[in-house]
């Protein structure tokens, strides 16, 4: 599992950092699957484009068997949706 986040946009570079971090950490939780960062990718467009603090989160590998038994099962996908909500949450709590 990763999280990118961009830095592009000095009012939301720290913002979208601590959401991608906060998300990552509530997934490893949730989850079993290997934790790889936090990465910062400034050229995805999405990423730079946003007007809000945000994050791409890549769960897994599709070629990783691991990874890809967590994904297809019903149970795995609701770990991740889980931690996904808990660190959105998490974020938005912290930043009131």
């Amino acid at each position: 599992m990763e999280c990118l986040y961009a830095t592009n946009k000095k009012a939301l570079a720290a913002k979208n950092k601590k959401l991608a971090k906060t998300i990552l950490h509530s997934l490893t939780k949730t989850t079993r699957l290997k934790k790889r960062g936090v990465i910062k990718r400034n050229g995805l467009y999405i990423l730079r484009k946003a007007k809000i603090p945000s994050t791409i989160v890549e769960v897994g590998y599709l070629s990783n068997k691991k990874d890809l038994k967590t994904i297809i099962k019903e149970s795995g996908q609701n770990a991740i949706a889980q931690g996904i909500s808990d660190g959105i949450i998490q974020a938005l709590e912290g930043n009131r």
